[in-house]
């Protein structure tokens, strides 16, 4: 009986201390008092985890990083060891003018697109992470390297090392004209909706001077361009169907926005059926799929928004399996 007594008495010491004030440096995590579960990682923060991450990832060493004890990574759409991959053969990444990071402190997340060398061969690259209580919990990362023939004509015709980002890309918005977070969305939304069965239809808005880099490629707004669809502005691009053979964009995700830049990062799938190989453009002119053989593109995208309109979009695609879905869908997800 003595026993028990002591035994209540030190459970209930026990939990007295526990309800006392909390210390600096604490926080209400987990304790019912509807607290952030997030110590303060702020924008500074942010950009200073993925910079440590880009020269942990250099070095070959991710025990140089602040983990978590449970970290979700993926490279090129699939789940694998943190340190496999382009971890155990990266020899370098592009100058520092290439750098192109966000941040959204609200979610905890941080994205980022540049260039990366694998043995030597330059390769676009972007990557996702999430950051809860300081500890990086999340990484996804897509690379691409040249293709091995080069066609100028063809989006990535260019060499990775060679990849200049839009200017307006580092720029903040001032806050009075900033965009709503949910309306950045919908229109990085109703930019696929309008690329998927493209068929001239507009649902989202674009600046009159928007432009498109497409795996180092503008594609579009380029008014010197020798390619004649790269002269045209990316709304006066869709509004011809030339992309009618898009027949999906699916598992549209928007994790992060950064809404001091203006800019939404996205991911989606893309995919193409090869059903639709000979057809007419809005305006009657007959025009050829781009792919013969069902396909699906992987992409990260980051989408700049001005004055509630589209101006800049930077895109980093990959091939994958037809169909092939991500491993950070909520229903594919592992707990």
């Amino acid at each position: 009986m003595r026993t028990l007594l002591a035994g209540a008495a030190a459970l209930l010491g026990a939990l007295a201390a526990f309800s006392g004030p909390l210390q600096a440096g604490e926080n209400n995590a987990g304790r019912g008092l509807n607290a952030s579960p997030m110590v303060s990682c702020d924008r500074a923060c942010l950009v200073a985890i993925v910079d440590d991450y880009m020269k942990a990832f250099v070095a070959k060493d991710p025990r140089r990083l602040p983990l978590a004890a449970h970290v979700m990574f993926t490279e090129n759409n699939v789940e694998m060891k943190l340190g496999d991959g382009a971890w155990a053969v990266i020899t370098g990444k592009g100058t520092s003018a290439q750098d192109l990071t966000i941040a959204d402190p609200s979610t905890g997340q941080a994205a980022y697109m540049g260039v990366i060398e694998i043995n030597g061969i330059p390769c676009w690259y972007s990557l996702r992470i999430r950051v809860v209580d300081k500890k990086i919990t999340e990484i996804e990362h897509i690379w691409r390297p040249r293709p091995a023939v080069i066609n100028p004509a063809t989006p990535g015709g260019n060499s990775p090392a060679d990849l200049q980002h839009f200017p307006e890309m580092y720029q903040s918005v001032p806050v009075a004209e900033r965009t709503p977070r949910a309306r950045m969305i919908d229109l990085a939304d109703g930019y696929f909706s309008t690329l998927q069965l493209n068929d001239g239809k507009i649902f989202t808005h674009f600046t009159p001077d928007s432009r498109r880099n497409d795996n180092g490629t503008v594609t579009c707004g380029v008014t010197d361009s020798p390619v004649a669809t790269y002269r045209q502005g990316c709304e006066e691009q869709f509004k011809t169907g030339r992309y009618l053979f898009d027949n999906a964009l699916r598992e549209r995700d928007f994790p992060l926005v950064d809404e001091e830049k203006g800019i939404v990062f996205a991911r989606v799938f893309l995919d193409h059926d090869s059903r639709v190989i000979n057809y007419k453009l809005a305006d009657g002119t007959p025009a050829s799929a781009s792919f013969k053989t069902p396909h699906t593109f992987h992409v990260m995208e980051f989408f700049k928004v001005k004055n509630g309109a589209l101006h800049r979009v930077h895109v980093t695609h990959i091939d994958v399996p037809y169909r092939a879905t991500s491993p950070w869908t909520p229903e594919n997800k592992k707990d």
